[in-house]
């Protein structure tokens, strides 16, 4: 593949006639598509790289737009051209899966804080990666505990306490108020 012009798809988001799904589509191997889909034009794609990445559920692959008479080679050379359609349990908009919080998973996260006072303060902190790289997959939730800024200079930064700690070392100092924390994904 030398062009820019291309499309990373995930793999569970396409059913590929004849292949238990697109990860096992040959390199090079052809798709056709006989109606947009998922922002992808109709018409004929070349399989390319397989992108792989840490804590995602799936692989992807690089799509390539081909015309007909390439397709048509590529049959002549002994590839099948494989039609392609939106799979049936995918529900993305898009050919990748967003990953982070749904609204309505926030919402009933929310709901169930009924004890927190409604004057407690929101916090949205970075997202956490449990395997300390940049790549890993965000922990995607929400907490609750005692907030308190650092007022050694440096920032606009706090840290948020349990309400109950199993350590007296890990108390909030006085004066630590009340938070929500959101823990977004990357």
């Amino acid at each position: 593949m030398h062009t820019d012009n291309y499309v990373e798809v995930d793999c569970r988001a396409l059913e590929v006639d004849g292949l238990a799904s697109l990860d096992c589509l040959r390199l090079d191997g052809v798709i056709h598509l006989h109606q947009p889909a998922l922002g992808i034009a109709a018409g004929h794609w070349r399989a390319g790289a397989w992108q792989r990445e840490h804590g995602r559920p799936s692989a992807s692959r690089i799509l390539e737009p081909i015309t007909d008479a390439e397709a048509a080679a590529y049959a002549d050379r002994g590839y099948t051209v494989h039609q392609a359609r939106v799979a049936p349990n995918w529900v993305e908009p898009r050919p990748r899966e967003l990953i982070g919080f749904r609204l309505g998973d926030l919402r009933r996260q929310l709901a169930a804080l009924c004890e927190m006072p409604d004057d407690a303060l929101v916090v949205i902190s970075p997202a956490d990666h449990p395997d300390e790289s940049r790549w890993s997959p965000a922990a995607l939730y929400v907490s609750t505990g005692l907030y308190a800024p650092d007022t050694s200079g440096g920032g606009n930064y706090g840290r948020m306490y349990d309400a109950e700690p199993d350590d007296e070392e890990d108390r909030a100092p006085e004066g630590a108020v009340p938070a929500v924390v959101l823990h977004p994904s990357n």
